[in-house]
């Protein structure tokens, strides 16, 4: 089905044929979406509706036990839609939530539901493409969102980097997709697991579930960052400070022609005090040789007057 179809989103099949279909590219999904958004049938064919979409209560029952005491972490809900995965973690107790959502009609539809403390209107891409301290989030959480032209692999690198060591990383998506997508087959498990024998993230559980949508099951994903071992911290502490203290550029050469300068002066200044002590010594050496000729002709001169 072409984009240009116009498609409506009555049933699942057609979001299924349309929305996920295995070629679709980022921008038409977008496009998709805003179209789903204006039809506003969004909430009603996914909100509370088991038969057709599981995929959001086995993520609403996987963060409920997430985190069972403190439910005051920060937590990143990427993909927030209308705020149906919001919503869910509200239920179940967490209080401090930032949303990401790409799709602009999604956006304008949750801002005033009062959710999110922050709205990141971008998609989730490579490492370093959201503007995002390291280390923010105590959670990063996704449901229905790795799937075709949406979240590509390098995501994942993005969302290890922004949440905090002994954090988590929460997927829920059909399972299917690991081998019809293009992007995750042969890709997105091996990335995984090279990153579980870096030491970067542990495997917490692997589960699956029935019927994530559409009949098709899904698979929900469960990882923790890996505490920062403290001989890697202090190299990375290490590589820091050298980056700091490389001078590189135009800036930087009239740096170290202030810095060469400031030590030419000071060798400059060194050199003429002991410049200085020289001359004052030998002027003492002489003083003192004047001294002791004038003592020897006086003695001289007692002695002769003394035999006479």
């Amino acid at each position: 089905m072409s984009t240009s179809d116009n498609p409506s989103f009555a049933a699942t099949s057609h979001v299924d044929d349309g929305l996920l279909r295995r070629d679709i590219t980022f921008p038409e999904s977008q496009k998709l979406y805003s179209q789903w958004a204006q039809e506003g049938t969004y909430d009603q064919m996914l909100h509370n509706n088991p038969k057709e979409y599981n995929g959001l209560i086995q993520f609403t029952a996987g963060m409920r036990n997430l985190y069972p005491g403190d439910k005051s972490v920060r937590v990143l809900d990427l993909g927030a839609g209308t705020g149906l995965s919001g919503e869910q973690l509200v239920s179940v107790g967490y209080t401090n939530i930032d949303g990401l959502e790409p799709c602009e009609k999604f956006v304008e539809a949750i801002k005033g539901k009062g959710i999110y403390k922050n709205i990141i209107g971008r998609p989730i891409e490579g490492e370093k493409s959201l503007d995002i301290p390291d280390d923010t989030y105590d959670v990063v959480c996704t449901v229905g969102c790795f799937c075709p032209g949406h979240i590509p692999c390098s995501g994942v690198l993005e969302m290890i980097r922004i949440v905090k060591p002994g954090g988590y990383i929460f997927n829920c998506m059909r399972e299917n997709f690991l081998e019809s997508v293009p992007e995750y087959k042969d890709r997105l498990v091996p990335l995984f697991e090279d990153l579980e024998k870096q030491g970067r993230i542990q495997r917490l559980e692997w589960t699956r579930y029935p019927n994530h949508f559409a009949g098709m099951d899904g698979i929900r994903m469960e990882e923790e960052k890996e505490e920062e071992k403290e001989e890697e911290g202090r190299r990375r502490r290490r590589k820091r400070w050298r980056k700091r203290r490389r001078i590189g550029g135009r800036r930087g050469r009239k740096k170290r022609r202030r810095r060469d300068g400031r030590r030419k002066r000071r060798g400059t200044r060194k050199r003429r005090r002991r410049e200085k002590k020289t001359e004052r010594g030998v002027q003492e050496e002489e003083e003192e040789d004047e001294e002791e000729e004038e003592e020897e002709a006086e003695e001289k001169k007692r002695s002769q007057e003394e035999e006479e």
